[in-house]
């Protein structure tokens, strides 16, 4: 579906950044992510989700009764698809690993790119320092719940359990066609989890000239998640 949604969405001036299909308190959620540079609004969502319904309608790929869903990324998004490293290269992230590299299963620093090597394998690249190269530097104590002066909260989930800092509107779907009801709109907070790959690759590092910062590399088969850390207040107006 997310081929289908992708054009339709683009020409509605945002980007789809991924479609997946979930089992959310007993029941199935078709659930949509859209991203833009400035930020996605409420109205953003309900018009996407006017388009994907309509579109829906057509096709009816889906058998059984489900609710479609559409929201902004939120503000902790785990990275899935190789556009979403390229939308968010230069963002504070943490790599999360299955298998320990240089004695350590969490890095955090500075998205540089997803790379594609000429086998077709995927290498993660961040810049990290010294300070922030391990879980226990600044940044990863601040991840493990230690907040920084000025900081807001963004752990927990409300009610809804909806990830925080994230805008959608959602529309009830019966037996595989939407149903005339009226989009709701809603923020919430959380961050859900990309799928799993095995394998791994030794870690490169390279210094890149700056003083106390270098390059790490990570096979992707080894790397459990990719999740953005927000840390400043201009990163956060321009991502949620």
């Amino acid at each position: 579906m997310f081929a289908d949604f992708e054009p339709l969405v683009r020409n509605a001036g945002v980007e789809l950044l991924d479609v997946e299909m979930l089992s959310e308190n007993k029941r199935t959620v078709l659930r949509a992510t859209i991203y833009r540079p400035e930020g996605i609004t409420l109205d953003d969502c309900v018009r996407t989700q006017h388009i994907l319904s309509d579109r829906l309608d057509e096709t009816d790929p889906i058998p059984g009764s489900y609710s479609l869903e559409v929201s902004s990324p939120g503000i902790e998004r785990v990275l899935k698809r190789p556009k979403e490293f390229a939308i968010y290269r230069g963002q504070p992230c943490q790599v999360s690993l299955y298998a320990p590299q240089d004695g350590k299963r969490v890095f955090e620093g500075r998205l540089v790119e997803l790379a594609v090597e000429p086998d077709g394998s995927e290498t993660v690249v961040i810049e990290v320092d010294s300070e922030t190269a391990h879980p226990g530097g600044p940044m990863g104590a601040e991840a493990a719940g230690r907040k920084s002066p000025g900081e807001k909260p963004t752990g927990g989930k409300p009610a809804g359990g909806k990830p925080a800092g994230e805008k959608s509107a959602s529309l009830k779907v019966g037996g595989g066609r939407s149903a005339g009801g009226k989009p709701t709109g809603e923020k919430s907070a959380g961050s859900r989890v990309g799928g799993r790959s095995a394998g791994g690759k030794a870690q490169a590092s390279q210094e890149d000239g700056t003083a106390g910062r270098r390059l790490v590399s990570f096979d992707r088969r080894n790397v459990s998640k990719v999740k953005l850390l927000y840390r400043d207040e201009k990163y956060k107006k321009g991502r949620n």
